[in-house]
Formats: C-alpha cells, structure tokens, sequence
C-alpha cells in the first residue's frame, strides 16, 4: 500500500504544477482529496469486509492493490474540477479498475446509505435534479 509519505510526494508534484493565481486553491484541494480518499478508503474496507471477509479496517492484498491504485489516479486526475468518473470524459482506470470500482461503490454505498446516511441520498438527488436543470 501507499505510505503516507508516497501520497505526499505524489500531491506535492500535482501542487508544483499549480501557478502562482491557483496556490489560494491548494488549501481546497488538499481538503477535496483527503474527503475523496477517505471515501474511497471506507467503501473499500467495506467492500473487503463483504466481500472477501476481512476484518473491519483492514483489506486483503488485493484490496490493497486496487485502493493503491485508485489513490494514484484520483491524485492524478487531470480534471480540475473533478467529474464523477462515470460521467469523466478522461477515463483514468483501467476496464478492469472501472468494473471493480463501479462494484465497491454500490456495495459501499449501499451499505452506508443502509445504516443511516440519508444525508448522501439527499444530497445525489439534490445535485441530480439541478445538474438536469442547468444543462
């Protein structure tokens, strides 16, 4: 898996690409990528756990693997501001990376919306419907 310090420097040579008009948005980013890889990181401990039957807070090699490289993508993503991935026109993720996070975020987010976060229910609807009526 990812250290800490390997994220880091991958954000910090994303940062390095940012002009001196965009440092005001580094503070922005860095939140948007923190709440991005800890969702990422939830749903996939809970796809884990579902699927493959690993304690919570833990994941198997695999799991490790893919949230690796999730990591690495979603840092990298070129989009600014970022897209959901399915309606991306840049497809990052490998096919086999795409099937497999389309597959930990139903069951994550099933899970999550099963056990109380109507607040991510509310808020998908909410941005659906006016996403429908901007376009």
């Amino acid at each position: 898996m990812l250290s800490t310090a390997d994220i880091e420097r991958i954000y910090k040579k994303k940062i390095s690409a940012l002009t001196e008009e965009d440092v005001e948005l580094t503070d922005e980013l860095r939140h948007k990528l923190d709440h991005d890889l800890g969702v990422l990181r939830a749903f996939t401990e809970v796809f884990c756990h579902k699927k493959h039957g690993h304690a919570r807070g833990t994941l198997c090699p695999d799991c490790e693997r893919f949230l690796d490289y999730a990591y690495k993508r979603r840092i990298l993503c070129p989009m600014d501001p970022k897209p959901k991935c399915q309606a991306c026109p840049v497809h990052c993720y490998k096919p086999a990376m795409r099937d497999r996070v389309k597959k930990i975020m139903h069951i994550g987010g099933m899970h999550y919306v099963l056990r109380g976060r109507i607040d991510w229910l509310i808020k998908y609807f909410v941005l659906r419907k006016l996403r429908r009526t901007a376009a």
